[in-house]
């Protein structure tokens, strides 16, 4: 036999092969349509509701939960600030040189200068806000870098309060001063 014989045997074969399949093909497909009960549609209730929420849902969801968590944390601390009378999450910074003072004041009133300037930036910027997400959270800003001036404020006041008394102390004929005091024999 040559080999296109072989070959046309070979052809025929998965030919008639195939065709037998296509034939059980729809037969099988007639079988199972017959066998499967129809399709009834789903009926939404309240209790399966929760399934249908989108990602962002959940989202909102989770960011009004952190809200109201913060707006209570915020609440607890203005209440126990107007306990105390004084702001006692931020202590006032403690010099013990004047020349340590003058570099807490030199630190203090750069950052008093630059949360000025960035107050000023927010207020344009709120000025031509177009949503309110976006405005609400530069008035959220503008309050917190309005509280942090307003701290600024308080210590520059105290270090020059201790700037000048430890000034005084290194004055001669103060109370402190080593170089005054006559040496011991």
């Amino acid at each position: 036999m040559s080999k296109l014989t072989v070959f046309a045997a070979v052809l025929a074969a998965v030919a008639l092969a195939g065709s037998s399949a296509v034939a059980q093909a729809p037969a099988q497909a007639a079988s199972k349509q017959q066998s499967q009960a129809p399709k009834k549609p789903k009926v939404w209730t309240d209790d399966n509701i929760s399934s249908v929420r989108s990602s962002s849902d959940i989202y909102q969801d989770e960011q009004d939960r952190d809200k109201a968590a913060q707006q209570v944390s915020a609440s607890q601390q203005s209440a126990t600030a107007a306990k105390s009378g004084a702001d006692d999450a931020w202590p006032i910074p403690q010099a013990k040189t004047a020349k340590e003072a003058d570099d807490l004041l030199a630190r203090d009133k750069q950052t008093l200068q630059e949360q000025q300037e960035y107050i000023q930036q927010t207020q344009k910027e709120l000025a031509t806000a177009t949503t309110d997400s976006y405005k609400k959270r530069l008035q959220w800003r503008l309050q917190s870098r309005s509280d942090m001036v307003g701290r600024l404020q308080r210590d520059i006041s105290s270090l020059e309060k201790q700037k000048d008394a430890l000034a005084k102390q290194a004055q001669p004929g103060g109370a402190s001063n080593p170089a005054a005091q006559p040496p011991s024999q």
